[in-house]
């Protein structure tokens, strides 16, 4: 059998994350749901044109020497993208682990998105939870599902602010050790000083929506 899922790794809003087997591989299934409120033909365009670019971007960043999931197939009438199963585990068990190598991998995880960036391409949901390291040692970078192709320098200050909000939601202890080790990495991209002020400019303008929120409460 060229297809078998085994197991549901995990179910999102969007797609299920199964592992399975590709012609006796062991494999990552992730496969888009309909959404039963949209027209049919609208449905069908959308989930298409999503896993395509997924796609796309994932193996835009493997020509560009970025490590993430192999794909071994796409199939866009079951809006199903097969692709390596990683072997590892995530930043977030490390983080959650006191690994002694966190600090290490932090800045290696700058330097890769720095190379995503280059190759402008954003994540989208850059946390720990979405980067492994390989069994063999490298860092993978998982889950391109809200990736899309940008040289805009607010969509690549996103992605940090995304990265430094995770990192003080879950492991505020380790944020400003973690976040300075990601900045290291991260500091021989060209366009570095105009990222980091447009993270400090998106931080400021959280706390000024949260100030007003709670100024309209008093």
């Amino acid at each position: 059998m060229a297809f078998k899922l085994d197991y549901l790794i995990k179910k999102g809003a969007e797609a299920e994350i199964w592992k399975g087997k590709w012609f006796s591989i062991n494999s990552v299934y992730k496969i888009r749901k309909s959404k039963p409120w949209r027209h049919p033909l609208l449905d069908k365009l959308i989930l298409e044109k999503r896993t395509i670019k997924e796609a796309r971007i994932m193996y835009h960043a493997f020509e560009n020497n970025i490590d993430v999931p192999f794909i071994y197939d796409v199939n866009i009438s079951k809006n199903t993208i097969v692709m390596e199963f990683v072997e590892g585990i995530t930043l977030k068990e490390l983080m959650e682990a006191k690994d002694s190598r966190i600090f290490i991998l932090c800045e290696k995880l700058g330097k890769l998105v720095a190379n995503l960036h280059e190759a402008s391409i954003v994540h989208g949901d850059l946390t720990p939870s979405n980067v492994i390291l390989r069994n063999e040692g490298g860092l993978c970078i998982l889950d391109f599902g809200l990736a899309n192709f940008s040289n805009r320098i607010e969509d690549m200050g996103v992605d940090l602010h995304l990265f430094l909000r995770s990192l003080e939601s879950s492991f505020s202890s380790l944020t400003h050790e973690c976040f300075q080790s990601f900045i290291k990495g991260y500091s021989h991209f060209k366009h570095y000083n105009e990222v980091l002020e447009k993270v400090k400019e998106i931080r400021r303008r959280g706390r000024y929506v949260l100030e007003r929120r709670i100024s309209r409460k008093i």
